[in-house]
């Protein structure tokens, strides 16, 4: 079930087809890689000294720090010397800590057991090499400069999650880094399975949820891991498979919202999803793909997408095609399976509505078909009933007949209907309506109106035609000089301006509410401001997804109602 020969990370470069990639495997582990300290580590680089608290025998262990803080304490005898620039310890790391045992090796590091010599508590420590910026060859393989290393780590350190691996601290030198993590005894999950040598779905079920609990923890963060599978899976303790360890987060990304889009095409080549391997921009929705590439192996024995050909995998995975699953493998678990790997990366379940899924909550086991929990409620209610004061959300209820929006009223508000149906009526210049839709409960209505701030976080700026919307074909006829303007061409001219708004960059149109909505049955809504929509859409890229997609499938019935019915959309 391995994915051999074993490369730690991949990069990919698109070619105009799209689908056929080039890709650079890691070196295997270099021979005899000098990790021990050598005389330029031995030199303390003193630089300007941070007032820190010291860690004693006495002492607890360092809490953690975040993102831009390091600990408030440290394992040194007295307040550590740290790198402005990094934070990290520039005194020798054999002045607290005894190396022992090697735990695990890779390309560019190797981890070893160490005890802190006051304390005598074990740890594990991860020796890095530091890639100089100018070496392009060990960096296309995978190697890390000093600043990126200690990126991977400061974010690391800012996700105290049980579910994550721990990391305490971390002392460098020119050639090394030396991190500081939690002696995690029970090796890689991949090897405790395999050990077992059987395992139910119920044991599954506990491994996935535990995976799928540190996940909402690192989205919340807005950080995508990139690089999950099962060999970054740890257990904290021999043979417990509820003590697992989410590990290794240097290809991992932190935007500044959930907004944001990542383009960098990284990861390793059976878990990668398809929106990366298309060269298109994602979110943590890719992170997701993984979990059910992990899902499948441990159900199936063997990845989802394998072939021995690499590039036969990177076209199965980019038409989302996965070898069948198992027969003994559950419905609950298949359903699963099938929405997290799940070529529509906007469909795709987020990690909170996987932990809602009846395999996960009902333990999967075959003849487990009841006890469901259904996920058909919006992203962006589940996400203002769990993060939300209900107190802040004015509710409404409404008569049928009632009207809930105006036509021509200025937007400020979207609704999510929690019980009952609405109709939303476009107005002819003759007086007559057309009905353009119907919503319904677990819907929300009022979107197109509302403008909120653009998104704009990119790790690379996509080109500017990648963001340009496609055009119906009726939209692109031409008015011919030798003819005069007809109500259609301003029919077609007012939709053109329109879909030029809708744009990934500013996707709300308008500031006017372009149809009237009407109850067809008594409705109770939570009524939701502009800005506690920007607040949900910034911290939930699930829920940003959504509204992308149905905003952009709503206009586009907005548009083919408004040509068939010669209406003049405003």
């Amino acid at each position: 079930a391995r994915d051999r020969p074993r490369q730690r990370r991949r990069r990919f470069d698109a070619v105009e087809m799209g689908v056929v990639f080039s890709s650079c495997a890691d070196e295997p582990p270099q021979s005899n890689p000098k990790h021990e300290l050598d005389d330029d580590d031995r030199i303390q680089v003193v630089k300007k000294s941070r007032s820190r608290s010291s860690l004693n025998a006495a002492d607890h262990e360092p809490e953690p720090g975040t993102f831009e803080t390091m600990p408030t304490k440290s394992f040194t005898a007295s307040a550590p010397v740290r790198d402005p620039e990094t934070g990290g310890i520039t005194t020798p790391i054999t002045q607290d800590f005894r190396f022992g045992k090697v735990l695990g090796t890779g390309g560019f590091a190797v981890v070893k057991q160490c005890t802190h010599l006051r304390s005598k508590k074990s740890y594990a420590v991860k020796v890095m090499n530091v890639v100089e910026p100018t070496n392009e060859a060990d960096l296309e393989d995978g190697g890390m400069t000093l600043p990126e290393i200690a990126e991977e780590i400061r974010l690391t350190m800012s996700l105290a999650s049980p579910q994550v691996v721990r990391i305490y601290d971390f002392y460098q030198t020119p050639k090394h880094v030396y991190v500081l993590m939690e002696f995690l005894r029970g090796g890689e999950l991949l090897d405790a399975v395999m050990n077992l040598g059987s395992y139910s779905e119920k044991d599954a079920a506990m491994i996935m949820k535990q995976l799928l609990t540190g996940l909402v923890k690192v989205h919340e963060q807005n950080i995508t891991h990139r690089d999950l599978k099962l060999e970054n899976l740890i257990l904290a303790e021999k043979g417990k498979l509820d003590s697992l360890r989410i590990a290794d987060f240097g290809l991992a990304k932190k935007m500044k919202t959930s907004r944001g889009k990542l383009s960098a095409q990284c990861g390793s080549p059976a878990y990668v999803a398809p929106e990366i391997i298309l060269g298109q921009q994602y979110t943590p929705a890719v992170d997701m793909w993984a979990v059910g590439c992990i899902l499948y192996c441990l159900l199936n024995g063997q990845l989802p997408f394998y072939e021995a050909d690499e590039q036969a995998m990177f076209r199965r995975i980019a038409k989302g095609q996965m070898h069948p699953p198992a027969k003994s493998v559950s419905e609950a678990a298949r359903e699963l399976i099938g929405q997290l790997l799940c070529a529509d990366k906007v469909t795709r379940l987020t990690a909170a509505e996987a932990l809602e899924h009846r395999w996960i909550t009902g333990a999967g086991s075959a003849s487990d078909k009841d006890g469901a929990k259904p996920i058909n409620r919006s992203r962006m209610e589940r996400f203002a009933e769990t993060h939300m004061d209900a107190r802040a959300l004015e509710t409404r209820e409404l008569k049928t007949g009632d009207l809930l929006i105006k036509q021509g009223a200025r937007a400020k508000e979207i609704f999510l209907i929690r019980e009952g149906s609405c109709e939303v009526v476009v107005k002819k210049d003759d007086g007559s309506e057309v009905k353009v839709a119907e919503r319904h409960a677990g819907e929300f209505v009022g979107e197109m109106g509302v403008k909120l701030k653009p998104d704009g976080d990119y790790d690379v700026l996509p080109p500017s035609d990648a963001i340009a919307p496609k055009k119906d074909a009726r939209e692109t006829e031409s008015v011919s000089p030798s003819r005069s303007p007809t109500k259609r061409d301003a029919v077609v001219g007012k939709i053109v301006g329109l879909t030029t708004l809708l744009r990934v960059k500013n996707k709300w149109v308008g500031g006017r509410r372009g149809a009237d909505v009407r109850a067809t049955t008594p409705m109770k809504v939570v009524v939701m401001t502009a800005d506690q929509m920007q607040w949900i859409l910034e911290h939930d890229y699930g829920a940003d997804g959504e509204m992308t997609k149905t905003i952009k499938r709503r206009a586009e019935e907005l548009r083919r109602t408004s040509l068939d019915n010669e209406i003049v959309v405003a």
